[in-house]
């Protein structure tokens, strides 16, 4: 095995970063998002949603995000562990 050389061509690994980003990280937060109930939260499934990034370089990543939108997003998961539910449930 000496000598033997392996080039690495970056494009290929934030093109297979993406598209599994797509294919299954997308789905995984959408079905989180989703576990969000308005029988337990009136209201508060308007406020969440599923952001994505993708990788575009060496030094990123490929992102999926369950974002909550809610003006006092922080209080109500520090209190009543809204998204933490949402994941364990999901």
């Amino acid at each position: 095995m000496a000598g033997v050389v392996t080039r690495w061509r970056m494009a290929e690994f934030v093109a297979i970063s993406n598209a599994v980003n797509e294919g299954v990280c997308k789905p995984l937060a959408q079905k989180v998002a989703g576990a969000v109930s308005d029988e337990k939260f009136p209201g508060l499934s308007k406020y969440i949603h599923v952001t994505t990034d993708p990788r575009s370089g060496l030094r990123d990543w490929a992102h999926s995000r369950v974002v909550n939108a809610h003006p006092k997003a922080m209080s109500m998961e520090a209190r009543r562990g809204v998204m933490a539910r949402a994941l364990g449930s999901a």
